[in-house]
């Protein structure tokens, strides 16, 4: 598919899983105002210009231009952020009466009738009266009627607020729950993760991934590449878990539960020597750490000695080449004599070739390659295998990357407090043009099943951090909540107002750092710059 298909393929994606995980975010908050007999006057999907609105049962249900999750407005909301609401104040008795008799003159109900019907009375008031008289109407309903209202939220009792405040968290981790599960039903149940701090892991057998990239047998061959999930039922956690267990089983058959890399997600068992005379696999101990040749450039002395790529250098003028070893170092060392090099080929056989080493120009002997290291197991990465867990699976993952959300998180507060600056924090957290730029590489790669993955991860992440006790957030409401239970009275609108906006002008300043943080990290004016180039040539 070309860029410009990549791009379109992307942005429906990502618009519909954000708007996805907002919306199912706000139909919490809906469900349980509606449950707890709050007054919901709108419930939206989208957000911009209107394209279809219905009423049913006092509340105004909209679908808007902009599918981008969808808000929630209850009575005592002065907009659909519920940032500022309308709180008590006092009127005068003869505003209030003027107010009372001109209610009852046009036959309004305030006890009965829906809200959207004083808002419109409201509204043709304001035509029709002077604008003294129409201040002393408004005045009653906003700082009166409204919050003395049954259905205002802030008249409810504290465990039903609490209830409606936790809902949308709530909806995101069922949400997180019910797509963690289809992404594992096509992922053999088991998933990978970055270490990071030691999260509390339930549910799952844990192991760091080892990667069988090559197997020197045809009756294995079908094994490369793999990831290996255990050999002879035993986790793999660490380097020298591997290392012991292949010592103590050389020249002998293990018995391996492995995972294709590609296409095959299904976990599997097979029984194979992977440690033995001669060469084995990738993972036999006289590779591990072995230099495996990359790029060879074109009359190079690598390339006249005939190494190719993929070859593994095992051994260089009677030294064992490990990555602690320079090569140049030792050619140079051995410049002007005859020298043997040993590498394992594609076949698994050692091949030796003897050549002169060339002398030295500028103080150097250049050999001609790029290179990288085997080392199969990778011990900051976390391997999660729920496959006997298949049922429980998707909510034990949850509990553990919640666990893991909250462990990542203090660890780069705790890196950002060391620091004294907020890079850590942001360089860890992802804005949504970050989150689109993995859309984009996931849909490049048509890996759809990570999509859903990361959906699920967003949806969780999106509670977690709304369960964090910090202001405008839902956490930052459950804990003016539970304080104003512990006090035995409200904390003034004033203070809740203070805090908010420092909380608010807080959030808005580290949003700028990681959304600046994001285009640099994915390369986003380079992309639209050679995206409008390519269309007008």
């Amino acid at each position: 598919m070309d860029t410009v298909g990549n791009i379109v393929i992307s942005l429906l994606v990502f618009i519909l899983i954000l708007g996805l995980i907002v919306f199912i975010h706000e139909l919490g908050h809906f469900l349980a105002a509606k449950k707890v007999g709050i007054m919901v006057l709108e419930f939206a999907f989208g957000f911009g210009p209107k394209l279809f609105s219905k009423k049913y049962k006092g509340t105004i249900y909209k679908i808007n231009l902009l599918p981008l999750g969808g808000y929630v407005k209850m009575l005592g909301d002065q907009d659909a952020s519920s940032f500022l609401r309308y709180n008590l104040k006092e009127n005068s008795k003869e505003d209030k009466k003027f107010s009372l008799e001109l209610i009852k003159k046009n036959n309004i109900d305030l006890a009965t009738n829906d809200f959207t019907i004083i808002e419109d009375f409201l509204k043709k008031q304001a035509q029709e009266l002077k604008e003294e008289d129409y201040k002393k109407l408004q005045n009653f309903i906003f700082y009166d009627f409204i919050p003395k209202h049954k259905g205002n939220v802030d008249n409810k009792r504290k465990k039903e607020k609490l209830l409606v405040v936790s809902a949308g968290v709530i909806m995101n981790f069922i949400l997180a729950i019910v797509l963690f599960y289809i992404f594992f039903l096509g992922n053999g149940f088991s998933t990978d993760l970055k270490k990071l701090g030691n999260p509390l892991i339930i549910g799952a057998k844990i192991s760091s991934p080892v990667i069988l990239t090559d197997v020197y047998s045809s009756d294995n061959s079908y094994l490369s590449p793999s990831n290996i999930i255990s050999i002879n039922s035993l986790p793999i956690k660490t380097k020298s878990d591997l290392i012991k267990i292949l010592h103590d089983n050389y020249n002998k058959k293990v018995s391996i539960q492995y995972q294709k890399v590609i296409k095959d997600a299904s976990i599997k068992t097979a029984e194979v020597v992977l440690n033995g005379d001669g060469v084995k696999s990738n993972l036999d101990e006289d590779l591990m750490d072995a230099i495996i040749i990359g790029e060879v450039q074109d009359g190079s002395l690598a390339q006249q000695i005939g190494i190719v790529q993929g070859d593994y250098l095992i051994e260089l003028a009677g030294q064992k080449i490990t990555d602690n070893t320079r090569i140049s170092d030792i050619l140079l060392q051995n410049a002007g004599q005859k020298t043997r090099i040993s590498v394992v080929v594609a076949s698994g056989t050692i091949k030796n070739t003897d050549f002169i080493v060339p002398q030295p120009i500028d103080g150097k002997v250049v050999f001609g390659i790029s290179y990288g290291y085997n080392s199969p197991i990778y011990e900051d990465i976390i391997h999660l295998d729920y496959s006997e867990q298949k049922g429980l699976s998707a909510i034990y993952h949850t509990v553990n990357m919640t666990m893991y959300n909250f462990t990542g998180l203090s660890e780069l507060i705790k890196q950002s407090i060391k620091e004294k600056n907020l890079n850590p924090v942001s360089q860890g957290l992802s804005s949504p043009v970050g989150i689109s730029g993995i859309v984009y590489s996931l849909v490049k790669v048509e890996d759809y099943s990570n999509i859903i993955n990361l959906a699920a991860l967003i949806s969780l992440s999106l509670g977690v951090m709304n369960i964090l006790p910090i202001p405008l957030f839902d956490g930052g409401h459950i804990l003016f909540i539970v304080l104003e239970k512990i006090r035995g009275k409200k904390i003034s609108d004033k203070i809740q107002e203070k805090i908010s906006m420092i909380a608010f002008y807080t959030i808005v300043a580290l949003s700028i750092l990681i959304i600046f943080k994001d285009i640099i990290q994915f390369d986003f004016i380079n992309k639209i710059i050679n995206l409008i180039t390519s269309i007008f040539k």
